[in-house]
């Protein structure tokens, strides 16, 4: 009774390919026994080795430098950096997914209790947060994908505007105005991605008061009843206004909950509430 493992067998107890272990074999990152019909056998030792490789592909390791690891062609200081590098990549994505994981469950919120939870309030605390200013102040540019990727062709191949969306940032009293003389397009950032550079911007760490709003193309009266309505209960519940801009998302991601010409707004105030 043979006590190794065929290829097949191997690759239904790793839930991986055939293909991907001749692969790794043509690599010569593993080396199982070949016999003389051509059939290849894996033992204890091809099967440890293969739990490595999988376990660094799913650090989205190359496979160059998994030879290398494997094969023990790097000195340790190396191999220290490496993992170092994939570790803080790896916190790259976990903090991208936890934010993806956020809005679908505030998207299936949107869907499930849409008549009840635009325009109502919630508390939320942030982190200190950092926004890239795109500093223009001409329509045209807002309104041409090929003017804006022309002047912020640096800035856009970072590949920020796939991961954030756009958003506004401006002080409260200009919420209910029209003139946006003091509003600044932004898009979140992360402070590592970028050196020292005068277009950052940082909302502070603290309370924020948000609030889901559905703008009808062109409707401009509506800012005016939820500035109304942010007065009112930040009166009621005696909560005051800190001195800092305030900040506005547009969520194209919640648009499949909107009907035909809307769109979801998220406003966020920062807050100071008294006795807490």
């Amino acid at each position: 009774m043979r006590k190794s493992l065929l290829k097949n067998e191997v690759a239904k107890m790793f839930n991986t390919t055939k293909e991907t272990l001749r692969h790794y074999e043509n690599l010569n990152l593993i080396k199982p026994e070949v016999t003389n019909n051509n059939y290849k056998y894996y033992g204890n030792e091809e099967l440890m080795i293969l739990q490595k490789i999988l376990f660094l592909r799913n650090m989205d390791m190359q496979l160059e430098d998994i030879e290398k690891v494997i094969n023990h062609t790097e000195n340790s200081e190396d191999n220290i950096k490496l993992m170092k590098m994939h570790y803080d990549n790896l916190q790259k994505k976990l903090q991208s997914m936890q934010e993806i994981y956020e809005k679908v469950g505030q998207l299936i919120t949107l869907m499930e209790n849409r008549q009840n939870v635009f325009e109502t309030f919630q508390i939320r605390t942030f982190n200190e947060r950092y926004f890239y200013h795109f500093p223009y102040h001409s329509l045209e540019v807002a309104k041409s994908p090929k003017l804006f990727y022309d002047r912020f062709k640096p800035i856009v191949e970072t590949g920020i505007y796939s991961e954030k969306p756009f958003c506004l940032i401006f002080p409260y009293e200009e919420l209910n105005k029209n003139e946006n003389l003091g509003w600044k397009h932004c898009i979140e950032i992360n402070k590592d991605q970028f050196k020292e550079d005068e277009h950052i911007i940082a909302l502070p760490k603290g309370e924020y008061l948000c609030i889901y709003y559905l703008f009808n193309k062109g409707n401009w009266s509506k800012t005016n009843d939820i500035r109304k309505h942010i007065d009112t209960f930040l009166k009621d519940n005696q909560i005051s206004i800190k001195n800092a801009d305030i900040l506005e998302i547009e969520h194209q991601e919640f648009s499949i909950v909107c009907e035909e010409g809307q769109s979801v707004y998220e406003l966020q105030i920062p807050i100071d509430r008294k006795g807490h």
